[in-house]
């Protein structure tokens, strides 16, 4: 798991194969070090992410609560068919912005 930043408060995180509850303490490391700054915009690209479990699953929604708390824009991109149904089921496709790519993501930013 690694993170980029884009440009000045613009960051992606590129989420790991298998999102466990093994590798979250990572995942919550990365993202206390992003919130230190001012953050307009956090990217999660799920391009790599084969499985997600419930504790990831709960941890992105305390994410979504964050972003709400400290108005930045959460997008979530590159997730694969499986990934999404998953977030479906648990009614998340409600909250997150979604795009096909990091780019489309990307993209979107001047529209917002």
């Amino acid at each position: 798991m690694n993170n980029q930043n884009i440009s000045k408060g613009i960051e992606v995180i590129i989420l790991d194969t298998y999102m466990t509850s093994h590798n979250l303490s990572d995942f919550q490391k990365i993202l206390n070090q992003l919130l230190v700054a001012p953050l307009d915009t956090l990217i999660l690209n799920f391009k790599d992410v084969l499985m997600i479990d419930s504790a990831t699953i709960g941890y992105l929604f305390k994410i979504y609560k964050i972003s709400l708390e400290k108005s930045f824009s959460l997008k979530l991109t590159s997730l694969n068919e499986k990934t999404y149904e998953t977030l479906e089921i648990m009614g998340l496709d409600r909250l997150f912005e979604f795009h096909n790519t990091q780019n489309d993501a990307l993209e979107s930013l001047s529209y917002d």
